[in-house]
């Protein structure tokens, strides 16, 4: 094939009309690899994880031959669907065990309702805590889900986590990019936000280093040409900012608050991305583990909230600016639900000071920017909070008359 793009992670060469190329890298490369052409499956580890590499081992004269076989993907790939993970977070054998007994089938039956539809999984950095040797499980579950999975890599320094994009990553991108027209979209997997609101919803002047991209503005001036969209894990909540004309979302985690309960800090299920491309659109959810495709709210009754008295409260977890959030009572459109920085009532009842984890000392509840109130009359009739998704989707959920947060 000719034009396919090989590299070592620095340098990029295309592949000659004959499918032969030429590329001169160094002994500290550790791989050569291919950006996949379309219309092609996603060659695969015995393991299921992607094979598009393979290691630079120079034999005789400092040179080797790396020969990348593809196959014909039958029907196309121009429609296709991406399943995000992130943050399996597994560091114990029980943990993998949660991953494998809910998670692997939840993915399962998602697949199962796709049909023939071409899909892969992005495992988007955490995958097995600080315990590589897990790593062999994890990819047992993919073996299971019986489609490929990448992994998005950690820029690591020894000394913990670091928001930063090194300069080999960024010349390689700048150079992958010079390869793409103009105006199309183009997708970018990292673990850690380019940028985020978490800290400063937790009372922060700015995100802290750990918490987003450091150099950041080098990153947005690359993508300036293209419609893009960030997608991250990381803080371990759900969140869509909508900077430099790009769309950063940071998705809720497949082990909640690190496997000590069924959400995450902001009150976001666990679950996963579903990302849905139909040519050059793009269109996404969030699935819930253990939940059907229409569990995107969660509600509470009048006085969940002890700073909103007489408010009912919705968390709406995949929310952004172009959903709407109404509130009815009975048949009646009471109007807008109106989003305010707060705690997840349930989050507050599973992490607060008194009941946090052993395990997990430091996981805790913290504001969310995707809760919404609307005051009601105590003696109020039947509540139902309705949210419609920038695709037009519908989700609805009733409001409970009690004060509870337990999750169904």
């Amino acid at each position: 094939m000719a034009g396919v793009p090989v590299t070592d992670g620095i340098s990029i060469v295309d592949t000659a009309p004959d499918g032969t190329f030429e590329l001169i890298s160094s002994t500290s490369r550790e791989h050569v690899y291919l950006s996949l052409p379309s219309g092609y499956r996603i060659p695969t580890n015995g393991t299921g994880t992607a094979r598009f590499y393979q290691p630079i081992e120079p034999g005789l004269g400092n040179e080797m031959a790396a020969e990348f076989t593809l196959e014909r993907s039958e029907g196309g790939d121009e429609n296709h669907t991406m399943l995000l993970l992130a943050d399996i977070q597994a560091q114990t054998a029980e943990e993998m065990a949660l991953f494998h007994g809910q998670t692997v089938p939840d993915i399962q039956a998602t697949l199962r309702a796709l049909g023939d539809e071409q899909a892969f999984a992005m495992a988007c950095g955490d995958i097995v805590f600080d315990d590589l040797t897990f790593f062999s499980e994890y990819e047992r579950a993919v073996r299971k889900m019986g489609i490929p999975a990448f992994q998005v890599v950690v820029f690591w320094y020894s000394a913990g986590y670091l928001g930063y994009l090194d300069a080999e990553q960024l010349t390689w991108l700048q150079e992958d990019l010079r390869r793409v027209e103009a105006g199309r979209p183009v997708v970018i997997s990292l673990h850690i936000p380019v940028e985020g609101t978490r800290d400063i919803r937790m009372g922060a002047a700015r995100p802290v280093l750990a918490g987003s991209v450091s150099n950041r503005e080098f990153l947005y001036r690359m993508v300036e040409p293209y419609a893009t969209h960030f997608l991250s894990g990381h803080t371990h909540d759900a969140e869509h900012l909508f900077l430099h004309d790009t769309h950063a979302q940071v998705s809720g985690t497949v082990c909640g608050a690190w496997w000590t309960g069924p959400i995450c800090g902001d009150g976001t299920p666990n679950g996963y991305g579903v990302y849905e491309a139909r040519g050059e659109e793009i269109r996404w959810r969030y699935k819930a583990t253990g939940f059907d495709d229409a569990h995107q709210i969660r509600a509470y009754p009048r006085g969940a909230v002890p700073g909103a008295p007489d408010e009912v409260v919705a968390n709406v977890w995949n929310w952004d600016p172009d959903w709407q959030v109404l509130l009815y009572e009975g048949a009646d459109r009471r109007g807008p639900m109106a989003g305010r920085v707060e705690r997840d009532p349930l989050a507050v009842e599973l992490y607060g000071p008194e009941q946090l984890p052993a395990k997990r000392p430091w996981v805790e509840p913290f504001p969310t920017r995707h809760l919404f109130f609307a005051p009601v009359d105590a003696d109020h009739g039947d509540l139902r909070v309705v949210a419609v998704d920038r695709f037009g989707r519908e989700y609805s959920t009733s409001v409970p008359v009690n004060v509870t947060t337990k999750e169904p």
